[in-house]
């Protein structure tokens, strides 16, 4: 699971290198596009599947150890060790592409600063130009690092604190329980399956920003 989200594994490399290559083309504009479509499709898709699949799938092993359980703390400690190895899989790589993306949207409207309204917005009241929709998308595709450090990190601090919670005296022991309970009662009774859902939610609504601003870029060029 790690391999599939991380965005260094060679299932995305031919597409990133290819839209890198296809970028550098004397036909810009519309090979740009074509790039940044890929690259926010790419996003939008890796981070999503966080949410579709990998933690659901963390969820449903917890719940086959209920929380009075013997197995439970052991569980717990090992599922929300896979959550913080998937987490980091991702973290360092998934900025890079964000960023890329960015960076070819801002560029685009720069280059296309002072052309007509699109064609599918010529006879709206309130007219945006092609180059505020292009630095549109690029503002949405940044915008999923400030959600991350604003939002979701106080969960991701709450999900990491757990596991070390689980891990103290070893997984599965009374000590790592007794701590288990200890850091859920601090934090109002708050377990690691809810917080899990919580994080869920949180990631789709990640996960808009990057379709968001594949739907400028069109909007840019149509």
């Amino acid at each position: 699971m790690a391999s599939l989200l991380n965005y260094n594994s060679p299932l995305y490399a031919a597409p990133i290198a290819t839209s890198a290559f296809l970028s550098g083309m004397h036909n810009s504009l519309s090979i740009s596009r074509i790039h940044f479509q890929l690259n926010s499709n790419l996003s939008t898709g890796a981070i999503a599947s966080f949410s579709l699949a990998f933690i659901p799938s963390l969820l449903s092993h917890l719940r086959n150890h209920p929380p009075n359980s013997s197995t439970r703390t052991t569980a717990e400690s090992h599922t929300l060790s896979i959550f913080r190895h998937v987490y980091e899989a991702g973290k360092g790589s998934a900025p890079l592409i964000a960023l890329a993306s960015a960076s070819l949207c801002f560029g685009n409207a720069y280059r296309l600063y002072g052309s007509p309204a699109t064609a599918l917005f010529s006879r709206a009241t309130s007219v945006l130009r092609p180059w505020q929709y292009a630095t549109a998308a690029g503002v949405l595709n940044l915008a999923i690092a400030p959600f991350t450090v604003l939002v979701i990190a106080s969960t991701n601090d709450r999900l990491f604190a757990r596991e070390e919670a689980a891990k103290v005296g070893g997984a599965g022991s009374q000590e790592g329980g007794e701590k288990v309970k200890a850091t859920e009662a601090k934090e109002g009774g708050v377990g690691s399956e809810e917080l899990l859902r919580r994080w869920l939610w949180l990631n789709f609504v990640r996960a808009a920003f990057p379709a968001v601003g594949a739907v400028a870029a069109w909007m840019a060029y149509a």
